[in-house]
C-alpha cells in the first residue's frame, strides 16, 4: 500500500499547490520567467481602455469618484513620479492603497491613475512586485528614469501604449548618470507601479 498512497500524494501535492496560487490571484510563471497564463483580473484592472472603472475625461474629484468607488475610503496624498511630486487622491483596498488618482493642472479632470497596491493588475496580467523577468518585459521598450526614479526602468506595457510599468532594481542597483541598469541587474527589478493615462 506504500506506493500509491506516494503516487496520490506526488499527484495531490502539485495539484493544491496550484489552486492555492490561483486562489492568492497569483500569476503562473514559467521556466523561462514570462507570464504563462493571466491571472485573475485584479479589482483595478489597467489597460489600454481605463484603469479600474476610470475612462478618459472622468471628472476629478471626490464628489465624482465617489459613485466609482461605493463605500472606498479616500485621501488626499502626496505621490511622485520622475519629475516631481504632486497631490492626487489615493483609494484604498483593506486598509492598503490601491490607487492614486492625478489630476490635470486644472483639477478638473484625471491626468493619470497610478497602480501601487496589490489589487491592481496590468493590461497583460501584471501585477505589483513582479520582477522585469517574469512580466517578460523587453528592455527596448524601457527608458530611464529621472530625478527620484533615476536609472529606475520606465517601460510601456504591451498592446497598451497609454499604460506604463516602473521597475525598481534597488537604489544600489540604478544604472550609471540614469542610464537603465545593466543586463544582470535588470530582470531582478521589481514592478513597484503601473500607470494609466487618458488615450489620445
Amino acid at each position: 500500500m506504500t506506493r500509491p498512497l506516494r503516487l496520490l500524494r506526488a499527484t495531490l501535492v502539485p495539484v493544491i499547490g496550484f489552486l492555492l496560487a490561483a486562489c492568492a490571484g497569483q500569476p503562473a510563471v514559467d521556466t523561462t520567467g514570462a507570464i504563462s497564463s493571466t491571472p485573475a483580473p485584479g479589482l483595478y484592472r489597467m489597460d489600454a481602455s481605463g484603469a479600474g472603472p476610470i475612462r478618459a475625461g472622468q471628472t476629478f474629484g471626490q464628489n465624482a469618484l465617489m459613485p466609482l468607488f461605493p463605500g472606498r475610503r479616500m485621501q488626499s496624498v502626496r505621490i511622485a513620479d520622475d519629475g516631481r511630486t504632486f497631490f492626487a487622491l489615493a483609494i484604498f483596498e483593506n486598509g492598503l492603497q490601491a490607487i492614486a488618482v492625478e489630476p490635470t493642472a486644472d483639477n478638473a479632470r484625471i491626468a493619470a491613475v497610478h497602480g501601487v497596491g496589490p489589487d491592481v493588475a496590468g493590461p497583460n496580467g501584471e501585477r505589483i512586485g513582479m520582477t522585469f523577468a517574469e512580466v517578460g518585459m523587453d528592455a527596448n521598450r524601457c527608458r530611464a528614469g529621472k530625478g527620484l526614479w533615476r536609472g529606475m526602468p520606465i517601460c510601456t506595457a504591451r498592446g497598451a501604449p497609454n499604460v506604463t510599468l516602473v521597475f525598481d532594481p534597488g537604489p544600489e542597483n540604478t544604472g550609471a548618470n540614469g542610464a537603465l541598469p545593466v543586463r544582470s541587474v535588470i530582470g531582478r527589478a521589481q514592478l513597484q507601479r503601473i500607470v494609466w493615462k487618458p488615450g489620445s
